[in-house]
């Protein structure tokens, strides 16, 4: 009994734990108080004995190390103190303070309690119980707690827990001096001392067991000296390189350090390597859906723009073919946030898929911050939202600053970081047509303003016939415009509608078609014959024709379809019967498609003064 009169005299209240166990079973123990005169009453010879932490017992607080790598480095960082206890597998676990309105506070890193400040509102076995694993606790140090101010304990205890945290994600050998000068500058940045700075890498590489302590410790000079002359250093951006940044985001909140916005943040330069890449980013389908690229999709409602998304994403799931070309098969995450549950079989059913790992689908919102996480637990390689308003809690939907940072810079980052692709599926606003193509999509321009390509789908004046058009295209510069007929669920590529085309370009086609039955005509043979045109209409026509090379100029006012080297004509098709124009305008676009190819690999859409002069899709009808 005289440890624990020892406890009494020392202010310390005491509580009875069964032999063998950690927690109390008495009820209230909380209020227990045990004096020399009842201890009898509750204590016998083989119990344990609990110590009331905090407030009752002179703000007692037990700092609890709950891990060996803890253990092997509490002295870097936590006070002096001369009452310290353990067990023989885990000795020195138990640091005691008096600490002053202290609070319990836990440090861990998913579910695992690296540390923890334990205080009012808690207890703790004091020697000599008997632990649950059989071994007894002793004291190392029998003296004093020293008294230490909480807000000192709480930093020591959270560095030591972000020491630990960072070693169990600790760089490769090749990178190790890059994040350690990282590691440096952003603790110095933040204001750390040189000597604050040496002791924590030299706790970090301690804990690795790093064989280049040495140089790790002799950059610091160097980076001290360069914040003091306000030169640049590395820091947190760098060391999102080498790190988690859902590690650096704990250690940061653990360290109370700031991770963006600071004045003294400077940005560091683009590596030439990087700058002079040749590296393109991959096409997943039709140089319109990139890999590591924000993409958005929007449309009225109820034109299709998530059965479209439904159809794109089962033919990458399986590898299908999709609007005349085979694609490859990938991973897809989709958010559908706005179909009934009762329509998504259907949905799929009508696409013929059965199902499979390769397509995985959400019916809640996650968290941006989580995203990254998602995709690399799954290995997404495509994500799709659907739609953006339903998916983020946007207060103004309209705020370009509120979606430049909730929506369109996470996501970016996301995009770089893991290499997927995003595609948002967005609605139209109220009068989109009187917009511009790229900013048709509803509330703030921010949105599509910061997306690498932006297509529309819209109706067409015929019921059966959409239209999918490229409004901006910023990495491959491709815009096509390409019409789909939609029979349940399935697309196929189809012709474009009479209604979809312009005055001059029905002027075009008719100017095609005439000079396929002549050798040449001349300007005003051309104004006489197609009766529905100006003059000025079949001029502005020609222009358009001879800037795309389909007719060339044989002298002043004649014109003449293009020859090759065996005299004939490039766009004659053995056919010199006058067809209805739509037809033949599909047979010489895809003539000039060939030849376009042939000159520089990639399909354009121009814009002269007659307006657009377009070169589809091929338009192979063939369903995925």
């Amino acid at each position: 009994m005289t440890h624990l009169t020892r406890y009494i005299d020392k202010g310390w209240r005491i509580i009875p734990v069964p032999h063998g166990e950690k927690a109390p079973r008495i009820r209230e123990w909380q209020k227990l108080h045990i004096t020399p005169e009842n201890l009898s009453d509750y204590f016998k010879d083989d119990q344990n004995v609990g110590v009331l932490l905090g407030e009752p017992s002179r703000w007692l607080t037990d700092i609890d190390l709950d891990c060996p790598e803890a253990l092997e480095i509490a002295e870097y960082f936590l006070p002096e103190t001369d009452a310290i206890f353990g067990r023989p597998s885990k000795p020195r676990s138990h640091w005691l303070y008096y600490c002053p309105n202290a609070k319990t506070t836990r440090f861990e890193w998913c579910s695992k309690t690296i540390a923890e400040i334990r205080s009012t509102g808690a207890q703790t076995i004091f020697p000599p119980s008997i632990h649950p694993s059989g071994e007894q606790t002793q004291w190392d140090e029998k003296g004093e707690p020293a008294t230490v101010d909480f807000a000192g304990l709480k930093k020591a205890v959270g560095r030591l827990a972000a020491c630990v945290l960072l070693a169990g994600h600790y760089p490769k050998k090749s990178s190790r001096q890059f994040a350690a000068m990282a590691l440096s500058g952003w603790l110095l940045r933040n204001g750390w001392s040189d000597e604050e700075v040496r002791t924590f890498l030299e706790a970090l590489c301690k804990l690795v067991g790093d064989e280049e302590t040495r140089t790790r410790l002799a950059q610091v000079g160097y980076t001290v000296a360069k914040v003091e002359n306000n030169q640049p250093v590395t820091g947190y951006p760098t060391l999102k390189q080498y790190y988690p940044e859902p590690v650096l985001q704990k250690v940061a909140t653990w360290l109370g350090l700031h991770v963006v916005g600071r004045d003294d943040d400077l940005p560091e330069p683009i590596p030439q390597e990087t700058l002079f890449s040749d590296q393109c980013p991959e096409s997943i389908w039709s140089n319109i859906l990139f890999r590591g690229a924000l993409h958005l999709l929007s449309s009225d409602p109820g034109v299709g723009k998530t059965t479209f998304a439904y159809a794109l994403a089962v033919a990458l799931a399986e590898g299908r073919e999709f609007l005349n070309e085979q694609l490859p098969k990938l991973k897809v995450g989709y958010f559908d946030l706005e179909t009934s549950q009762n329509l998504w079989g259907v949905k799929l059913r009508a696409l013929g898929y059965g199902g499979g790992k390769n397509l995985l689908f959400f019916d809640v919102p996650c968290p941006v911050k989580n995203l990254k996480a998602l995709v690399k637990q799954y290995g997404f390689e495509l994500l799709i939202i659907d739609t953006v308003s339903l998916f983020f809690a946007l207060k103004k939907e309209e705020d370009n600053a509120e979606v430049n940072t909730a929506v369109v810079q996470p996501l970016k980052a996301l995009t770089k970081e893991t290499g997927a692709a995003v595609l948002l599926i967005h609605h139209n606003s109220k009068g989109a047509k009187e917009r511009s193509k790229v900013y048709r999509s509803r509330g703030a321009s921010a949105l599509p303003a910061g997306c690498d390509v932006v297509l529309n789908l819209e109706n067409t004046e015929d019921p059966d016939v959409l239209r999918l058009e490229v409004a901006k295209n910023r990495i491959s510069g491709y815009t096509p415009k390409v019409y789909l007929q939609k029979d349940e669920g399935s697309f196929t590529v189809t012709e474009r509608p009479d209604s979809e085309y312009s005055k001059t370009q029905k002027t075009e086609q008719a100017i095609l078609n005439l000079l396929q039955t002549r050798e040449t005509a001349s300007l005003q043979e051309l104004s006489n014959t197609i009766a529905f045109s100006s003059k000025k209409t079949v001029q502005r026509a020609l222009q358009n024709l001879l800037t795309t090379g389909r007719v060339v100029k044989v002298e002043r006012g004649v014109y003449a379809l293009p020859r090759n080297e065996q005299g004939k004509n490039m766009c004659n098709n053995g056919d010199h019967s006058v067809h209805k124009w739509h037809k033949t305008a599909s047979e010489a676009e895809k003539q000039m498609d060939i030849e376009m190819d042939k000159k520089m690999d990639t399909h354009v859409s121009e814009v002269t003064s007659g307006g657009w002069t377009e070169y589809p899709l091929t338009l192979k009808k063939t369903e995925f």
